[in-house]
């Protein structure tokens, strides 16, 4: 192999991607640390298990309070009787789990009553070919908001 200037490297890219051999952007990975939801499943990942959840920074909670987050979707969060609404909703899970983790339900469990709109955060890394991918379908004016 020869070595080849940035600007070969690109001309090349760009030749055999417009041939469509997409084969060749899958050799360079990304990682990224997202806090929120997740929506497009994706090659590599990791997620904070709701098992055990974190009541701090850095310590794991194995007891039945936990600090949980919901994410509100900004069409419920711009009308008050919703909003009061979801926020009853939510409130609901987190007191029924707490109930269920105090009465030694295993968290693995008392999880499943969680609502999806728990934030999480997750860490996935992809290939160039998968990330390409995943900016179609996400950045796509008809993708969720989410």
């Amino acid at each position: 192999m020869k070595e080849v200037t940035l600007d070969e490297a690109r001309t090349i890219i760009r030749r055999v991607l417009g041939y469509g051999h997409e084969s060749v952007i899958e050799h360079a990975c990304f990682t990224f640390f997202i806090e929120g939801h997740i929506k497009e499943p994706v090659s590599s990942i990791s997620q904070t298990s709701n098992r055990f959840l974190y009541s701090t920074e850095h310590e794991v909670c194995r007891s039945s309070q936990i600090r949980v987050i919901f994410i509100k979707p900004e069409s419920i969060e711009k009308q008050e009787e919703l909003s009061g609404l979801f926020d009853d909703a939510m409130t609901r899970c987190k007191t029924v789990y707490d109930t269920l983790r105090g009465k030694g339900v295993p968290p693995e469990d008392a999880r499943f009553v969680l609502p999806i709109a728990t934030q999480t955060k997750i860490a996935f890394t992809m290939n160039a070919r998968e990330l390409k991918h995943f900016f179609m379908m996400r950045c796509c004016l008809r993708a969720q908001w989410e």
